[in-house]
């Protein structure tokens, strides 16, 4: 199982130590992301919603006791965070008091944090299923060791569940109702609904599967099945009969659109994460395939490469786009998404390709936004409403509706907030980031002399120009260490150095504490996953 972690610290190098010494401790992972702040990590948290968080007690701007209550607090988290810091008695307080799973005394003994790592993941999975209908159990691939509530022995489990643990095949459902052509919330919390299917679900299923896992999520039921491989036919013919039923009893009295997305097979039954996304995956294409039916995720022979090679020439656009605030660039992007051939469409680098387009606007402007609204809070409306989408003419009506307003409203902030000098200044730097920028080039743009530019740039954004230059170029460095697999060189030329690749490693080093390829291996595990 793959755990999905960011580790925060104040200074890079503490990240780093932390970073070996997770990956020495058995525990396959992927690097969200290291911040030093609390602002990036309560950014990163919201965007990202990571399994495990490893965090110092103490970032660069303030504690983050309040992440961490925030977190806690939020019925949809289920983030596990492990604090480390210095034995003051009212540090181990604050992050007890907060929900932290774990405390860890600085430097870590890596012993102690393999064991704060294996709670922290047991706690994390039994948060996932915290309101199952039937408890999670589960057994590894011999079939002796029980990974779930350990309490319990296997005859005593199987005694109480009638179950044998040892069918070998999972199969995840995911029950949606839609309310037709509306935004309403769907609260599909609501008991006697879930009560409903879930008694349906029970008498369907329980002569033929060993487990059946109930989940109650806000737009959802999601149901884990456990059986053996010569049922999987019969597991089918019961799906579909169990849609019929639902929609005989319970869709004339709900009045909402019904599907019933269901994900490939798994042997493994602890990689419930990869399930899901398959699910995922089989409720992105009901915009495809429409809704009032059931929709059984056959990924195929699929062309990845292909797929990629197609859609990274547009995501490029619309990155461009949200770059320069070009709303007029950024629709004709997502017009060129939308138009692409189905199979294309309905795989799961499109579904990506979306949730990448977005979570770009906040990665550039989160701290604009912030200057005139919640970002997450926009984050999550925006989120919340293609979910609800039944159709791509819709789908695409609402990401192109939400987006440009969004960056229509950053524009008007930050052309409030700076004169068109300034704001010419900065549209300036983003487009040439690939160059060697002068402030004399800069001023000549904005048609200023250079003294005068210089002292309404430093005025307007608190730092001089070079400064600035070098966050932006170093921002674009870091991000294409982290999630491509372009060599240091090409990535030097990115950013405008061109000539010696020596200078943009000492450029790198002196603004992060560690060399691009020091930065890379910390972030080894993103490299890749992003378009």
């Amino acid at each position: 199982m793959k755990i999905h972690m960011i580790v925060a610290a104040e200074d890079p190098q503490i990240c780093t130590s932390i970073i070996e010494l997770v990956s020495n401790s058995g525990f396959e992972f992927e690097l969200i992301g290291s911040p030093t702040s609390v602002r990036e990590l309560d950014q990163l948290i919201r965007i990202s919603s990571p399994d495990i968080v490893i965090t110092g007690s103490h970032l660069s701007d303030s504690d983050c006791f309040p992440i961490i209550r925030q977190e806690k607090n939020n019925p949809g988290s289920t983030t596990q965070f492990l604090v480390f810091g210095g034995q003051s008695f009212e540090s181990v307080y604050q992050a007890v008091k907060a929900g932290a799973s774990d405390y860890l005394i600085f430097p870590i003994d890596p012993g102690e944090l393999k064991a704060s790592l294996a709670y922290a993941v047991d706690s994390q999975t039994n948060a996932l299923f915290k309101d199952s209908t039937t408890r999670l159990f589960y057994i590894n691939d011999q079939g002796a060791e029980i990974l779930k509530n350990k309490s319990l022995t296997l005859e005593q489990v199987n005694s109480m569940y009638s179950t044998n643990f040892a069918m070998g095949l999972f199969q995840m459902l995911f029950i949606k109702f839609d309310f037709p052509n509306s935004f309403e919330r769907i609260n599909m919390s609501n008991p006697k609904m879930f009560r409903q299917v879930h008694s349906l679900v029970l008498k369907h299923f329980q002569d033929i599967c060993a487990d059946i896992i109930l989940e109650n999520k806000s737009d959802g039921i999601m149901i884990l099945l456990n059986y053996v491989n010569e049922r999987h036919n019969l597991v089918e013919i019961r799906i579909l009969e169990l849609y019929q039923l639902i929609g005989s009893q319970i869709k004339p009295r709900s009045g909402k659109d019904l599907t019933i997305c269901v994900s490939a097979t798994v042997t493994d039954p602890c990689d419930v994460w990869q399930i899901k996304e398959q699910v995922r995956d089989a409720e992105w294409s009901r915009i495809i395939y429409g809704v009032n039916k059931v929709i059984f995720w056959k990924p195929g022979s699929l062309d990845h490469a292909g797929i990629q090679s197609k859609l990274k020439p547009v995501g490029a656009k619309a990155k461009e786009a949200v770059e320069s605030l070009d709303t007029a660039e950024f629709s004709a992007a997502l017009r060129r998404f939308y138009n692409l051939p189905q199979h294309i469409l309905v795989s799961h680098e499109a579904r990506v390709f979306v949730k990448e387009i977005i979570a770009s606007i906040f990665e550039m402007y989160w701290d604009t936004i912030s200057e005139f609204t919640d970002p997450a809070l926009i984050f999550d409306e925006i989120s919340y409403y293609l979910h609800l989408c039944t159709t791509f003419q819709r789908h695409h009506t609402v990401l192109h509706t939400q987006c440009t307003d969004l960056l229509n409203n950053i524009s008007q902030q930050i052309n409030k907030k700076y004169s068109p000098s300034v704001t010419s200044a900065l549209l300036f730097i983003k487009q040439n980031i690939d160059k060697k920028i002068t402030i004399e080039d800069a001023a000549k743009y904005v048609h200023l002399s250079n003294g005068y530019f210089s002292f309404l740039f430093k005025r307007e954004t608190g730092v001089n120009f070079t400064r600035f230059v070098k966050d932006q170029k170093n921002i674009v460095a870091c991000k294409l260490l982290k999630t491509t697999n372009l060599n240091i060189s090409e990535v030097a030329c990115h950013i405008g150095f061109t000539e010696d690749v020596r200078e943009f490693s000492k450029f790198f080093k002196a603004l992060n504490g560690v060399t691009p390829t020091m930065y890379r291996q910390m972030h080894k595990n993103t490299a890749g996953d992003v378009l």
